[in-house]
């Protein structure tokens, strides 16, 4: 029998920022996270290893990842960051911080973020 995953929490935020943005301190993620990049590119340094992404491209990143990241844009910077745990956690945790650069469901994921603003539940419910 296999096991589904449970959300226990689940949030999103809109950031932007202007030209450059640089993360000054490794962040540490308690949830999983799914940043989706609209304007801007960044690049994201964790385990030694540096990964790029751009507007249209995906990353997932899995609790307790650290990283550093720096971002650029002409003239603006703004992505999604989908953060969200599992009640059943352990059974999820064996995927690495990465990219996706070819994620064809990006309308959507739009779709999940506007529906966060105005029905949680709804928006939870297309993200599963």
């Amino acid at each position: 029998m296999s096991k589904y995953p449970i959300i226990s929490n689940f949030s999103i935020v809109n950031i932007k920022f202007s030209r450059i943005h640089e993360n000054d301190s490794l962040q540490v993620f308690n949830n999983e996270c799914i940043g989706y990049i609209i304007k801007g590119k960044g690049k994201f340094l964790c385990n030694g290893k540096i990964l790029q992404a751009s507007e249209g491209e995906l990353l997932y990143i899995p609790t307790g990842t650290r990283y550093y990241s720096i971002w650029e844009g002409e003239p603006e910077i703004e992505f999604y960051s989908i953060a969200f745990k599992f009640l059943n956690q352990d059974e999820f945790s064996n995927i690495a911080f990465q990219k996706v650069s070819r994620f064809y469901e990006k309308d959507l994921l739009l779709s999940i973020c506007e529906y966060e603003k105005e029905n949680h539940m709804k928006s939870v419910g297309y993200f599963y």
